[in-house]
């Protein structure tokens, strides 16, 4: 909305959830992990991109670029840094994946406690979830959540590819300079001067 313009924004399951975020710090130096699925027009220059910004980032590229090396890295980096389609699935939220060299990495198999802090999903659609009984909301992001990341940026609907590369390259430069996520998001997106549907749940991570 044009009033929310570098307005920054969390959006959180519960209160409590999102006071908890806030009061977990990082310790030691920040360790990134970005990875360049297929099919995603300029993802290996938005890695590069990513590693040029934050000193020592692991990049996987092509062939690379797995759910295992995911898998592998996750739980040892303090930020995960996805350029790849992703699928939300709302007939079954738990089959939303992210697409990688050797196939969808689905939601059912992220594994408690080996996620990092704070993943950057460069992807549409990712951010959407379904509301179950009981008002559980469900999804590739909110799995994130509940196993361990305290923030997550991720999309709600389709963004052009070269306008995703241009937002989460300056959401990084912003996050290297100092801002909290959800300030870094809100600038880099009021920087576009367009309609970019990312969105910060969970706290807002700082480095």
């Amino acid at each position: 909305l044009p009033s929310l313009r570098h307005q920054p924004v969390e959006v959180s399951p519960t209160a409590s959830a999102w006071w908890h975020g806030t009061q977990r710090t990082t310790e030691g130096p920040v360790r990134v992990a970005a990875f360049a699925g297929p099919g995603l027009v300029g993802s290996g220059r938005e890695v590069l991109e990513v590693r040029s910004i934050w000193p020592d980032t692991q990049t996987f590229v092509g062939a690379d670029a797995t759910g295992q090396a995911f898998a592998q890295t996750a739980g040892s980096v303090t930020i995960a840094h996805v350029a790849a389609h992703g699928t939300h699935i709302s007939q079954n939220p738990l089959f939303s994946s992210v697409q990688l060299s050797d196939g969808p990495l689905f939601a059912y198999e992220l594994q408690p406690g080996n996620v990092p802090p704070h993943v950057v999903l460069s992807a549409c659609e990712l951010g959407e979830v379904t509301v179950r009984p009981g008002e559980e909301a469900l999804g590739l992001t909110s799995v994130l959540l509940q196993h361990g990341a305290r923030c997550v940026v991720a999309g709600v609907a389709d963004v052009n590819d070269d306008l995703a590369a241009e937002v989460m390259v300056g959401y990084h430069r912003r996050l290297a300079a100092g801002s909290d996520a959800a300030a870094a998001l809100a600038d880099a997106v009021a920087a576009s001067r367009t309609v970019v549907p990312f969105t910060c749940f969970g706290a807002a991570w700082s480095a």
